[in-house]
This record gives structure tokens, sequence and C-alpha cells, in this order.
């Protein structure tokens, strides 16, 4: 049975997706919720298979939730929209498919052709959900191989200033260079002493240590400043928590 999440802020376009998976009797829905912050809290309480993901909701946006969605068993992400200007960035963020408002059926069973094989791959990849390690003390990375061409050095975690996603890659910018990871954001940052790094938008996160200022934005919205003079942008989404990360660093 593939454990479904239905996440879309319009009732009807929840009661046409679940009206249409009851004609495939392997996919169950689990649950429903119309705003992305739920969808973080419902996805950790039901652990589904598969979530259909809207992106222009109230507050997130799907583009912003779906990075976040680390579960035991990372599920199937479908994003379901009205606007087709998001595709690249979905595909970004590890989306299995997009389907566009009103969906056309052949694209749904096409969709879930899709959705078998990502949980059919990853079942075989992980026949077992692994426990997370007991990652206390010295067992968080502390430094990380770089290569540049057929030079390899080994970088610091406490010199990167802050890390950016690019795609399956991950960029580590320690001073003034770029290193480049084959790996995603979400990944290397679980790699990492908590408390350490923060995410301040889906595609960017930093070195606590190395916040020197905040501004607030009209939009709630803020910058960062780093101590390089670096200042790069937290979106509403990461704001409090990047605040709250930095208030339980100075304590």
């Amino acid at each position: 049975m593939i454990r479904t999440l239905l996440v879309d802020d319009e009732p009807l376009a929840r009661v046409g997706v679940r009206a249409r998976l009851a004609a495939h009797p392997e996919f169950e829905v689990v649950g429903e919720c119309e705003q992305g912050e739920d969808a973080l809290v419902q996805a950790r309480l039901l652990q589904p298979d598969l979530i259909f993901l809207d992106i222009e909701m109230a507050g997130s946006s799907g583009l912003e939730i779906a990075p976040l969605l680390q579960l035991e068993a990372q599920p199937a992400i479908v994003f379901l929209t009205a606007h087709r200007q998001y595709a690249v960035e979905a595909f970004d963020v590890q989306a299995v498919d997009y389907l566009l408002k009103p969906v056309d059926e052949d694209r749904l069973e096409a969709a879930l052709v899709r959705v078998k094989q990502y949980i059919s791959f990853r079942d075989i990849l992980s026949p077992t959900v692994q426990p997370k390690l007991d990652r206390g003390g010295s067992s968080y990375a502390e430094r990380i191989a770089v290569t540049d061409r057929k030079r390899t050095r080994m970088v610091k975690i406490s010199d990167v200033e802050w890390i950016g996603a690019a795609g399956d890659y991950t960029e580590l910018h320690v001073q003034g260079a770029t290193h480049l990871l084959r790996e995603t954001l979400s990944s290397f940052l679980e790699k990492l002493a908590p408390n350490s790094f923060c995410r301040i938008h889906r595609s960017a996160a930093v070195n606590l240590s190395m916040v020197s200022e905040l501004m607030a934005l009209r939009n709630n919205d803020q910058l960062v400043r780093l101590t390089s003079g670096k200042i790069l942008r937290a979106s509403r989404t990461f704001s409090q928590g990047l605040r709250d990360a930095l208030q339980a660093a100075s304590t």
C-alpha cells in the first residue's frame, strides 16, 4: 500500500485527487492538509510514501516545504499546481513529477507509474528503514574532503561561511572560495552538528557563528550579514527559526 498525503489549499483539488486515486487501490490517502506548515507535521506523524503538494498556498509555498520533508523513508513528491513557471525549481527539489491543474487523466496515470518506480527503487536501495545514528560529540562531521581538479584537501566545517544548493550538488562557501560537492543540501546538513548551521532559505544555510547582523524587511524576510560582509536573504518561512537558532547559540 502506498500511503498518500494530499497538501492543497483548494478543497476541490483534494477531492478530485482523492476521487481519481480511488481507481487505484494500491494508493491509500492517509491524510489531507491546506498549508505547508501543517504538511510538515502530518508528514512526520503519518510517514507517507507519496505527497501531492501544491505550490502556491497561504504561508509557505510547496517549494519551500519540499526540502524540509526529511522522513525515515523519503516520500515521492508530485507537485500539483496551476502554474507552469515553477517546473524547473520543482525538479531542483527532487520532485518525481509536476502536474498542471486541471489534471489530465493520462498525465496522472504516468505520474503514478513514476511514483511506483521511485518507491520500488527506494525500497531496493534501503530494504529496511535504518535508524539514525546517535551522533553525539565528535561523530558529527568536523572536516570535509573537497576536490579541485586533481587536488583534494580537507576543509574545516567551522570555516564554511554558508552553504548553497545547486540541484543535486551542494556549494560550500569558504573564505571567498566555492567548493562543489555531489550531495544535496538536505543530506549534507544532516551530517553537521545541531545548532552549527541554520537553513535560511530552501536553497541556503548559514554558519551561525558567522552571522554578524540581521536586518528585517517589510515582508518578514530578513537580510543576513556575515562576518565576511556577505549578505544573504532569509525567507519569512525560515526567519523565526534563524532568530531562535541564534538565540540558542548565544546561551
